[in-house]
């Protein structure tokens, strides 16, 4: 039931395309992975990242054209005001292959997913400071 309100492909590589909506962080993905539903892993295995630094839904991203990893994303609040951040997850791709990074990963989504709220605390703080 949730609301996908942007979807886009990587301007530098195919292969990966990100997407946001109403009540769910942005995803970006890899196409090349397969999705798998007899994974033993709680998280689909295409999913490359999922951006929860944001208190209010992303309304609307953009990756840089110069630097693959590179976004910019866009919230909207109910006070009519909004926030926009540019972040970089090059350290995270690199990372990828690591067990005790994706462990920990795994681990960090389980808990958002089963906390049930839009952001986490830091998240709330970071926003706020703005």
């Amino acid at each position: 039931s949730d609301i996908v309100l942007n979807v886009k492909w990587s301007p530098s590589d195919s292969r990966y395309f990100a997407s946001s909506g109403m009540e769910v962080p942005l995803y970006i993905w890899d196409c090349a992975i397969a999705h798998s539903t007899t994974s033993s892993d709680s998280i689909d295995p295409s999913l490359l990242f999922m951006h929860v630094g944001q208190k209010y839904p992303i309304v609307d991203f953009a990756w840089n054209a110069d630097d693959p990893w590179m976004f910019a994303t866009c919230t909207e609040a109910n006070d009519g005001g909004g926030v926009l951040q540019i972040w970089r997850i090059s350290d995270f791709v690199t990372q990828r292959g690591n067990t005790d990074f994706k462990s920990k990963l795994n681990s960090m989504w389980m808990d958002r997913a089963n906390s049930g709220s839009k952001s986490t605390k830091s998240a709330d703080s970071d926003e706020n400071s703005h």
